[in-house]
C-alpha cells in the first residue's frame, strides 16, 4: 500500500531527535506490522493454509474479552476479496464501545477486502472520535478505487484536527493515482501548518507524476522546512522533462541550505538537467 510505504519513507528522513519524538503515534507500529494470526490447534494445521476465513470462528473470537484476540480476528477475517466479511467487520468499526485499536484494525481489514461496498462504512470511520481509527480509515479508503471516495479524503485532509490523519489522507490520495487530486494536495502543501502533512503532500504529488503536480511541487521547493524541500526535489526527480529540470535549476539558484542543495543537484541529474 502506497500510504504505508510513504510512512516508511517518512521515518527514514527523520534524523533529528526532536523529529523522532514528533513521530510517535500508537497505531503506526501495528499498521506496519504483519497481521497477527489466530491461534490454530495442532489438529487443524493440515487444513490451515487452504481454509478460507471462517465466519463462525470470527464470531467466536470477536466475543473474546481480550482486545488483542478481537483485533487478530478482525484482521484474519478481512482478507482480500472476502466480500462476506464487509458487514461483520463494518459492524466492529462502527461500535464506539469497542476498543479503538480493534476499530482501527476493522478499518484496515476493510481496505484489504478492497470492495466499494465498504466505502460508506470507512467514510463513517473518518468521523470516529479516535484519531487512530480515522488514520486507518483514511489509509483504507486509498485502497478502494472511487472518485467519491477521494472526495471523502479531501475533507479529512482539509479539516481533521489531527495532523496524523491529514498525513494519511494525503498519502492515500497519492495512492489513488487520480490526477484531479493535485489541486487539493497543492493547497495542503501551501496551507497546512504541520510540516509532516506538507511532506506527505509532496510525496503524493510525486506519485501523481503529472505536469500539474510538477508545478505544485515547485511551491514545495520554497517551503520553510528543509525536509519538505528535500522531499519536493526527490519527488520532482521522478517527473522527468524540461519543465522539471527548469524548476530544479531555478531552485538551486536561491537555495542556501547545503544539504538541500545536494539533494537538488541529485534530483536535477536524474531529471535530465
Amino acid at each position: 500500500m502506497r500510504g504505508l510505504f510513504c510512512l516508511g519513507v517518512f521515518f527514514s528522513v527523520l534524523t533529528a531527535p526532536a523529529r523522532a519524538a514528533d513521530a510517535s503515534f500508537p497505531p503506526v507500529a501495528e499498521l506496519l506490522s504483519p497481521a497477527p494470526e489466530l491461534p490454530i490447534e495442532r489438529e487443524e494445521l493440515r487444513d490451515a493454509v487452504a481454509a478460507p476465513p471462517d465466519l463462525d470462528r470470527f464470531r467466536t473470537e470477536i466475543r473474546s474479552a481480550d482486545p488483542s484476540r478481537r483485533r487478530a480476528a478482525v484482521l484474519a477475517f478481512g482478507t482480500p476479496g472476502n466480500f462476506a466479511a464487509i458487514p461483520h467487520v463494518s459492524a466492529v468499526l462502527l461500535r464506539l464501545d469497542e476498543d479503538a485499536a480493534v476499530r482501527a484494525a476493522a478499518a484496515e481489514a476493510l481496505g484489504r477486502v478492497g470492495d466499494r461496498r465498504a466505502l460508506s462504512f470507512l467514510s463513517q470511520g473518518l468521523q470516529d472520535p479516535d484519531e487512530r481509527v480515522r488514520f486507518a480509515a483514511a489509509l483504507a479508503l486509498g485502497r478502494i478505487d472511487s472518485d467519491a471516495n477521494v472526495a471523502r479524503l479531501e475533507r479529512s485532509l482539509r479539516k481533521d484536527p489531527s495532523w496524523w490523519v491529514r498525513y494519511a489522507a494525503a498519502g492515500a490520495m497519492g495512492g489513488t493515482g487520480k490526477a484531479f487530486t493535485a489541486g487539493w494536495l497543492e493547497r495542503a502543501l501551501g496551507e497546512d501548518p504541520a510540516w509532516q502533512v506538507r511532506f506527505q503532500a509532496v510525496w503524493a504529488l510525486g506519485e501523481l507524476g503529472t505536469a500539474r503536480a510538477a508545478a505544485a511541487l515547485a511551491r514545495g521547493l520554497r517551503d520553510p522546512e528543509a525536509t519538505v524541500r528535500c522531499a519536493a526535489a526527490l519527488a520532482l526527480s521522478r517527473i522527468r522533462g524540461p519543465r522539471t529540470a527548469f524548476i530544479l535549476t531555478r531552485a538551486l539558484s536561491y537555495e542556501e541550505d547545503g544539504a538541500v542543495r545536494s539533494i537538488l543537484a541529485q534530483a536535477l541529474s536524474k531529471a535530465g538537467g
